[in-house]
């Protein structure tokens, strides 16, 4: 069985996310294709880049909103366009090209109040990513983003993430705030990048075919009010050098995820990172799930030591200092850090634990909140 794992090892963001959906394989074509789909947006630009963030490289999404300079309407289905060239262009006659293009930029302009995705000497981006201070930022209520997706025609996988995803988020800032739900939902509070992230995230996820998706553990150092609400069911490990996990991220997590748990084993395991601009990173495995047996538990007489280990994503000096303290707490006579470097030739660290037979287990349960799918590793050693 297929299984797609998020491993918030640094915090989640709602961009670093669907970022690392298209670092896993999401096809880009068919992700900008969706989402222009969706009608009653104002002109946007999605930037889809590589990104590094702590030495770790990824996939980094931007979305742009557009502002129109000199771009006059000269009727109800033309516009003309003046700078160094002047032209004219139906837009209805261009749609059905539009749609059969092929997306081979990787900054393509949409344009879904004129009907079309191309590129457009008359609008301008925002260089600092956001809407001008003479125009306010255009939102959306949870019923209008609810029929903007109905009305998109996506997979039936895809309208359920975006409509558990939104009535979640609904439920959690009704409780949050202390206000009945439906204010919530009449309320414009959804941004451009909100609506583009909760939708885009759902097409990936249906794009990338896995039967079931976990959420294993998620090293943050707060959540905030609604996603507190949101993610009580959550293995969250506090973590001061890690970011905060906000409403939007963890209502993705929570309606994509069939649980919350420790990460599985997994066989042919594939690796994919997304990042953004506030230091989060998160990380995607892919893989057929192994089942394994049964742990052996050792007699507690045994004779010997036992070394517990696991590779986990670069631990930072006080997330370390943390650890090791626990392990140590949970019985290892001695712990240590290793530095290497994964498949992916991003940084990271084996953390090694020296133990008794009789603490192997309890410090092979505490190692399992930081492994990846490669799992915790128990050997038998003899003292020198």
């Amino acid at each position: 069985m297929r299984v797609l794992c998020w491993d918030c090892y640094a915090g989640a963001s709602e961009d670093a996310m669907l970022g690392a959906l298209l670092d896993a394989g999401a096809e880009e074509r068919a992700l900008r294709a969706a989402l222009y789909k969706l009608e009653g947006l104002p002109p946007f630009r999605l930037e889809v880049q590589r990104g590094v963030r702590e030495g770790t490289s990824g996939t980094r999404i931007h979305v742009y909103a557009m502002q129109a300079t000199n771009a006059q309407p000269t009727g109800r289905d033309q516009h003309s366009q003046r700078g160094p060239f002047s032209f004219e262009h139906d837009h209805e006659v261009m749609l059905q090209a539009v749609r059969d293009a092929e997306f081979a930029s990787l900054d393509v302009e949409y344009m879904p109040t004129l009907g079309q995705l191309h590129e457009h000497p008359g609008l301008e981006s925002d260089d600092a990513d956001e809407q001008s201070d003479d125009a306010p930022e255009p939102t959306w209520s949870i019923r209008q983003t609810l029929r903007m997706a109905e009305n998109a025609g996506f997979s039936d996988g895809a309208q359920r993430i975006v409509r558990d995803a939104l009535m979640l988020l609904e439920k959690a800032s009704a409780e949050a705030e202390g206000i009945a739900p439906r204010e919530v939902r009449e309320r414009q509070w959804l941004t451009l990048r909100d609506v583009l992230h909760i939708v885009g995230c759902a097409v990936c996820l249906e794009l990338l075919h896995a039967a079931r998706v976990v959420c294993g553990p998620i090293r943050t150092s707060g959540l905030a009010a609604t996603a507190r609400v949101l993610m009580t069911d959550a293995l969250c490990v506090e973590d001061s050098a890690a970011a905060q996990v906000g409403a939007i991220g963890a209502a993705i997590l929570t309606a994509s995820s069939a649980e919350y748990a420790t990460l599985p084993m997994l066989r042919g395991q594939q690796a994919a990172y997304g990042v953004d601009n506030d230091q989060r990173t998160v990380r995607i495995w892919l893989g057929e799930q192994v089942h394994a047996a049964e742990p052996i538990m050792l007699p507690a007489d045994a004779v010997g030591l036992c070394l517990v280990e696991t590779t986990c994503p670069a631990l930072g000096e006080a997330a370390w200092v943390t650890l090791a303290a626990q392990l140590m707490a949970h019985g290892a006579e001695d712990a240590w850090r290793t530095d290497a470097i994964d498949a992916q030739a991003n940084r990271a660290s084996v953390v090694t634990a020296q133990c008794l037979p009789a603490q192997a287990g309890s410090l092979a349960k505490l190692l399992a909140a930081h492994a990846g799918p490669g799992g915790v590793r128990v050997h038998r050693v003899q003292r020198a």
